[in-house]
C-alpha cells in the first residue's frame, strides 16, 4: 500500500446520510490488518484528536465494528471490532481538544482474542518474543527471538499490519504449534540452552 507522506496527519470520517451526520477527526496513529479480498482492513490502532464528540463519535463506530475513511486511502473501508471487542480511551487537551485511542482486543494483553492470535506493536523480533512468553507458557530464550520470528514469517504465522505512524504484526499460532516449533529448533540444534 503506497502512502502519501506529505502531510503529517491523516483525517479519518464517516457519514451518516439518515442522520445527517458528517464525522471527522485528526488521527496521528493508525495500524491496520488488510483483507485479502477487497478495499477493506481491520482496524487495530487508532489514535485520535480533535473536538470532543467527533472523537467519541469516532471512536464509538470504531468500538462498534462500524466503518470509517481515511483520507490517505480514499479507497479503503476501515471496519472496526465487531461485537464490541474493541476498548476506547479519551483525555481531554483542552476545551475544545479531546485525544482519543482505540485499540482492538487483538492489542490487549489477553490471547484470548479473535482471527487465532494477538498484535505486537513493532515490529522487532524481541517485541514478538515478549508478547509471545506473555499469552502462553513456553519454554524459550529471549536469544531465540530472531530464529522464532524468522520461522513464523516463513509458515505466514506472523503478518505485517500496515499503517500510518505505527508498525506491528499479527501472530497467529497457538500454544501447540509454538511448543512443536520450539522442540524442532532444539531437536535440530538451532536453538540451545
Amino acid at each position: 500500500m503506497t502512502l502519501d507522506d506529505s502531510k503529517p496527519y491523516i483525517t479519518l470520517s464517516y457519514v451518516d446520510y439518515e442522520q445527517k451526520l458528517n464525522v471527522r477527526a485528526v488521527g496521528d496513529q493508525i495500524l491496520f490488518l488488510p483483507t485479502p479480498h477487497g478495499p477493506s482492513a481491520t482496524l487495530m490502532l487508532l489514535s485520535i484528536f480533535g473536538p470532543h464528540s467527533a472523537v467519541r463519535g469516532i471512536l464509538a463506530r470504531a468500538v462498534s465494528g462500524g466503518e470509517l475513511r481515511a483520507d490517505r486511502w480514499p479507497d479503503l473501508r476501515l471496519i472496526g471490532s465487531y461485537g464490541g471487542g474493541g476498548r476506547m480511551l479519551t483525555q481531554m487537551l483542552s476545551k475544545e481538544v479531546t485525544h482519543g485511542v482505540y485499540l482492538t482486543r487483538e492489542l490487549l494483553l489477553s490471547h484470548e482474542v479473535g482471527y487465532g492470535g494477538f498484535a505486537v506493536l513493532g515490529e522487532d523480533p524481541a517485541e514478538v518474543y515478549a508478547r509471545l512468553v506473555h499469552a502462553y507458557a513456553i519454554p524459550a530464550l529471549p536469544e531465540w527471538a530472531p530464529w522464532i520470528s524468522d520461522r513464523l514469517m516463513k509458515s505466514g504465522r506472523l503478518e505485517k499490519l500496515e499503517g500510518f505512524n505505527a508498525r506491528g504484526r499479527l501472530v497467529r499460532t497457538s500454544e501447540t504449534e509454538l511448543d512443536g516449533l520450539l522442540s524442532e529448533g532444539v531437536k535440530s540444534g538451532a536453538l540451545r540452552f
